[in-house]
């Protein structure tokens, strides 16, 4: 009896733990900002300006949402220039408010995946309506990458590693 239990201890081990290199993945639409209303926008948060896009959100969503209230130092340190800076200026750029440059992966990622900004193509002059969400999980369970990858029209846009495993 005490080598049949051993044995399916053993078994346990080795067969039902292996998933090296096994990719979980989830994908769904998420639905932007789908018009540029100039009232809704009249005080406007860049959070992305490059040849491809043009994401923004409003000041007011901007001020309640991430990284304040989340990330140490922004609430006290950033928000205060934020309110300041958006009474006096039209639309705001969201490099000038980052502690950390690599904060605005997180940032961009945090609006495209609750779909509270818009979302302009250049190449095509349209607002996009639609992105693609894919939260996925690469590797063994004390060696994986946990993260998401956005889709602007099927191509992959930007992809977040939210957490790594060793």
């Amino acid at each position: 009896m005490k080598n049949f239990t051993f044995s399916i201890i053993l078994i346990f081990l080795f067969v039902g733990c292996h998933k090296e290199n096994e990719e979980n993945t989830d994908k769904i639409n998420i639905t932007l900002i789908a018009v540029d209303d100039p009232v809704f926008f009249r005080k406007s948060v860049f959070i992305v300006d490059n040849e491809d896009y043009l994401i923004k959100t409003n000041l007011e969503t901007f001020k309640n949402e991430y990284p304040f209230n989340v990330i140490w130092g922004y609430d006290q340190n950033v928000k205060p220039k934020v309110i300041e800076d958006g009474e006096r200026i039209d639309s705001l750029n969201l490099g000038n408010y980052l502690l950390y440059l690599n904060d605005s992966i997180y940032v961009v990622a945090h609006y495209l995946e609750t779909g509270k900004c818009l979302v302009y193509s250049k190449k095509s002059q349209s607002i996009v309506k639609q992105l693609k969400l894919e939260k996925f999980e690469e590797g063994a369970p004390m060696a994986m990458t946990i993260g998401r990858r956005f889709y602007i029209d099927n191509k992959l846009y930007l992809e977040v590693v939210d957490m790594i495993s060793k």
